[in-house]
């Protein structure tokens, strides 16, 4: 994975030693990404594009900034302007829409820029594992236990941030530590803060990073590094505030504050109403995630939940007993404010949410066995790895096939799904009136094969949510819609109500007829009567 870091006790090996070392790693690097690689051929097509709808947002936002209509979100009948997601992911897909303006051939293009992300996760994770003083056994080791996380493969193939923005968040700690040194130029603090703009700017969670960084470098008495990094990162930070600001949306209906900004949202939902029983549910999903990277999802029931509880508990305390010994503090300071973010915001915690944080309670799993830790001052660690180290080392690297195995599958599984929606869209392109507009479940989608503004059903996950869902006829009308489209698996990641519950009270709806029907996608006329037959 990359190079070793010697303990201190041990003395230095020759130059030739050092040279081998770096070319096992390299070797091991690229032989531990051949899967991955032949995951990302598989999604060669973007089969999932639109199914996590951000991505879809992503997209059609990057294709306005690519045609020079500015920052938006075109697919939506007002082309509002974008103010929930900050711009530099938007900006990257962009540059790619530029060399290749042509939806979907540009497809590859995307998922290039997207798989990348992988490799450079795993470079910075073996960077710092280097930096904090861990043997090339344990990096290769936490290189297996990134990959074989749920969703890591997953997340490399769709066009979501969350790989770029742990990315981004790695990159700015190794800056912010090395900017913390005695004898760190000011310049290593700008960089720093460039860094960290840029991980913000990615996404808005990567906020946090400003008190960390600053509160880590002001407890070290290194107030002029504070500042400088400061004078960098709060006019970034400002910016994105202000044009959110600026550009507010008026609020009508539960979409339009779905697509207004984080702070509009974070008001609206009254997010401090029951702050604390939300903070303790959300704190132990967010131990129960941590768990999944030892114990497997399929390994269900209570019992391997309070398994998990401590597994993730475990690797905290490695994170504790790496700060103990002077390590990782920007790290940590920044996982416990980022954690705290997460676990009170009034949403769902998803698992990519964790992996900001993963590499770090990887690194602080790995103190627990003495072989794999880093040697304290004094302490000589064992030279000889335990016999059970390669057993567990071929484990993760099972599960990390078996992770393959699932993304080629559910490459499958969407692609079957997209060649039904594209028959709805190809109908859409040539049958519904340019000035018409739709409400589907992947309204992004639909933009960018047809041409037609639409726009998504957003919910709360309570019962009201349901109810909603259920009247998303009336929804359409009073939203001046002409036309639904109910996709053969919608809505994909809300089995409450069940797709065929929305299709009884859309044909139950008497101001509703269906005008397509074929794999399972429907679409309906909304100002029709129900009198004349599918087409």
């Amino acid at each position: 994975m990359g190079r070793e870091v010697e303990d201190p006790a041990i003395p230095s090996c020759p130059r030739q030693a050092s040279a081998l070392r770096l070319r096992w790693g390299a070797a091991a690097f690229v032989a531990i990404l051949l899967p991955a690689v032949l995951v990302a051929f598989f999604h060669g097509d973007l089969p999932s594009l639109g199914a996590y709808h951000d991505d879809g947002v992503y997209l059609v936002t990057a294709k306005a900034i690519a045609q020079g209509k500015g920052y938006r979100i075109e697919s939506l009948p007002d082309e509002r302007w974008q103010t929930k997601y900050p711009p530099a992911f938007p900006i990257m897909l962009a540059a790619v829409w530029r060399l290749l303006p042509h939806f979907p051939e540009n497809a590859v293009g995307f998922l290039i820029l997207a798989w990348l992300a992988l490799p450079t996760l795993l470079l910075l994770q073996t960077r710092m594992l280097a930096k904090l003083e861990f043997r090339l056994a344990s990096q290769v080791l936490a290189g297996f236990c990134i990959l074989a996380y749920p969703g890591v493969l997953l997340y490399s193939v769709t066009l979501l941030s969350d790989l770029w923005f742990s990315c981004s968040i790695l990159f700015a700690i190794l800056l912010a530590e090395r900017a913390s040194k005695l004898d760190a130029h000011w310049k290593f603090s700008c960089a720093a803060g460039l860094g960290a703009a840029f991980a913000y700017l990615i996404r808005s969670g990567g906020i946090v990073l400003f008190p960390s960084v600053v509160g880590v470098m002001l407890f070290r008495g290194r107030w002029r590094n504070a500042l400088a990094f400061s004078a960098v990162f709060v006019p970034a930070m400002a910016s994105w505030i202000g044009w959110s600001v600026r550009h507010p949306h008026p609020v009508a209906d539960y979409n339009d504050i779905f697509y207004s900004s984080y702070l509009q949202y974070f008001a609206n939902q009254k997010a401090f109403a029951g702050v604390l029983p939300r903070l303790a549910t959300h704190a132990n999903e967010f131990l129960l995630s941590l768990g999944d990277a030892i114990i497997p999802k399929f390994l269900s029931g209570a019992v391997f939940d309070w398994f998990r509880r401590v597994v993730g508990i475990l690797g905290v305390a490695g994170v504790a007993r790496l700060c103990w010994f002077g390590r990782a503090w920007h790290y940590a300071a920044f996982a416990a404010l980022y954690t705290l973010e997460i676990c009170v915001w009034p949403s769902e915690l998803y698992a990519r949410y964790m992996l900001p944080v993963l590499p770090l309670w990887i690194a602080g799993f790995l103190t627990l066995p003495r072989y794999y830790r880093p040697a304290a001052p004094g302490i000589l660690n064992p030279q000889k790895m335990p016999v059970w180290g390669p057993v567990v080392t071929a484990m993760f690297a099972f599960c990390y096939l078996v992770q393959c195995a699932v993304c080629i599958h559910a490459a499958t599984f969407w692609r079957s799904e997209r060649r039904a929606l594209e028959g709805a869209y190809d109908w859409i392109a040539h049958r519904v009136p340019p000035t018409a507009s739709v409400v589907a479940f992947r309204d992004p989608l639909l933009y960018l094969y047809t041409g037609r503004h639409s726009e998504g059903l957003h919910s709360s996950v309570d019962q009201n949510g349901v109810s909603r869902i259920l009247n998303i006829g009336e929804f359409a009308r009073q939203r001046g819609h002409r036309y639904i489209l109910i996709g053969p698996k919608d809505p994909e990641f809300n089995t409450n109500p069940t797709r065929i519950a929305i299709s009884e009270a859309l044909q139950s709806d008497r101001g509703c007829r269906r005008v397509y029907s074929a794999e399972g996608a429907d679409i309906y006329d909304v100002t029709a009567r129900q009198n004349v037959p599918p087409r």
